[in-house]
């Protein structure tokens, strides 16, 4: 298209070639061409240093090669969200249920090597009440073992058992432990299934497949 300056010039205006998008991240145009800003705060390939959590910018020399280095660096947002998740997230092999409004997850016996007869062994979980009113976790049983101690936040023994609140949580997968299997009947091995049974005040009772692994690494 050609316009005219105010002399009497004729000035000459193209449009510019459309600009591909990234999945994962978006191409900005800039005074020294396209950029790839990934949404992940890792630096991307080629990427200069940048500050924590801050976008990783990848500086492209033409259109051609900016499609090119865009897969590449969609590969690496994605790979830095997946380390970054993996750092987060505990790594518990554990068991889920449910009763009722309660939800048991993550269960597991916590164990590095073999629990010798007569040994002991805490027994992990993270408990979740969904209803509107207060719960308790009443007693926990299981053939494997001569009895279930639970105990309150602090570590000491909880004759009346594990509260519940409405709508409230408690994590036992880490931390001070809740539940402790006391006197062993058999060696348990690591590869090692146990049935135990929970009792609650108003959900009811749920028996799970219970298996053995270490302690959630939360580094």
């Amino acid at each position: 298209m050609m316009g005219r300056t105010p002399g009497g010039a004729a000035l000459a205006t193209t449009r510019a070639a459309p600009v591909p998008r990234v999945p994962g991240g978006s191409l900005r145009s800039g005074a020294d061409g396209p950029r790839c800003v990934c949404s992940s705060g890792t630096l991307a390939p080629g990427a200069g240093p940048g500050t924590a959590g801050s976008s990783a910018v990848v500086r492209l020399s033409s259109l051609a090669a900016g499609a090119a280095v865009g897969l590449l660096v969609l590969g690496g947002c994605d790979a830095g969200q997946e380390a970054e998740t993996a750092q987060e997230t505990p790594d518990v092999a554990g068991v889920d249920g449910t009763v009722g409004e309660v939800s048991l997850d993550d269960v597991f016996i916590e164990a590095d090597g073999t629990i010798e007869a007569g040994g002991s062994a805490p027994l992990r979980a993270v408990l979740t009440n969904n209803a509107q009113q207060d719960d308790d976790l009443l007693r926990v049983t299981t053939p494997a073992a001569a009895s279930v101690q639970l105990l309150a936040e602090l570590g000491v023994p909880s004759p009346d058992g594990i509260a519940l609140p409405a709508g409230g949580q408690v994590d036992g997968t880490t931390g001070n432990i809740r539940m402790q299997l006391e006197g062993v009947t058999e060696p348990i091995e690591t590869t090692d299934t146990v049935p135990v049974t929970f009792t609650f005040e108003h959900a009811g009772e749920v028996q799970l497949d219970v298996p053995v692994a270490p302690g959630a690494d939360v580094d």
